[in-house]
Parts: structure tokens; C-alpha cells; sequence
């Protein structure tokens, strides 16, 4: 696995901003979702970040984004439930808790658990990032309400 660390730093001030993980050009942990700018902490100055909030992205945005989670369900899946569910129903016969008529379906019982297991886990995870990116949204308009009434 080849693993690559992009630094970006601040053009005006030099600090480091961000940093992103990619393994094999996968951003580690990462999602498009986040503000599409940040302050810099050094200097204060405004920067790209690549990502944008749920409610900026256009709608095939927004399906690419959900059709990613859900092919990445079906990977893991397929591998994880699969390997753990063969594991679960082989360990099952092995130790004659079932017959071996019965291995099959301990091996599926597993893998639809398994499987189920992973698709709360990624559905929670994608919801909370499109809950928080409102949550960003909100308060910024919040923000600059208050701001600009206090400008008045």
C-alpha cells in the first residue's frame, strides 16, 4: 500500500493549514464534504479546501457522493461479511456446535449480520457528516446575521 501525505501550507504566511493521508489515492478517513474555505491560523487569510457542504454540491454531487458510500457497502461487504461469515460458519462445523448440513447457514446468518452491521455503521457515519455540514451552514448564516446586524 503506498501511502502519501499532502502538506498545504498558506502562500502568504508559510503555516501549515492541512494535511491530507491517501492511500493509493484514496483520502484516508476523508470525505468530500467540509467548508470549501478555512481560515489560515497563522495570518488569518482565506484558503480552498478542496471539499464543499452538502447544501453547495448540485445534485449529481450529491448522488456520486451516496452512490460511493453504497459501493464501498457492497466492497466491504463482499470482503469483511464474507470472510468473517466463511470463518464463523467453518468454526461453527469445526466444533460441531451445528452439524455440517447446517455450516451454510451459519456462514449466511453471519454474513447478513455482518453485513447489516456495516450498513448502520456507514449510514450513520453519512448522515452524521451531512448533519454537521448543515449544522456548519446554519451557524454560519447565523454568524453573519449577527454580524451584520451589529454592523447596523
Amino acid at each position: 500500500m503506498q501511502t502519501e501525505v499532502q502538506n498545504i501550507f498558506c502562500p502568504d504566511c508559510g503555516v501549515l493549514v492541512k494535511q491530507i493521508v491517501s492511500h493509493n489515492g484514496l483520502q484516508a478517513g476523508g470525505t468530500s464534504i467540509g467548508p470549501s474555505v478555512i481560515p489560515c491560523p497563522g495570518c488569518g487569510s482565506w484558503l480552498g479546501t478542496g471539499t464543499s457542504e452538502w447544501d453547495e454540491k448540485g445534485f449529481f454531487q450529491k448522488w456520486w457522493f451516496l452512490l460511493s458510500r453504497l459501493l464501498w457497502f457492497v466492497v466491504g461487504s463482499v470482503v469483511i461479511a464474507g470472510l468473517l461469515g466463511a470463518m464463523i460458519g467453518w468454526a461453527a462445523a469445526e466444533t460441531q456446535v451445528v452439524g455440517p448440513g447446517l455450516r451454510i447457514h451459519c456462514t449466511i446468518a453471519a454474513y447478513i449480520v455482518i453485513s447489516l452491521l456495516i450498513a448502520w455503521i456507514m449510514a450513520r457515519n453519512t448522515l452524521r457528516e451531512i448533519r454537521d455540514s448543515r449544522r456548519r451552514v446554519a451557524e454560519a448564516e447565523a454568524t453573519a446575521e449577527s454580524e451584520s446586524i451589529a454592523e447596523e
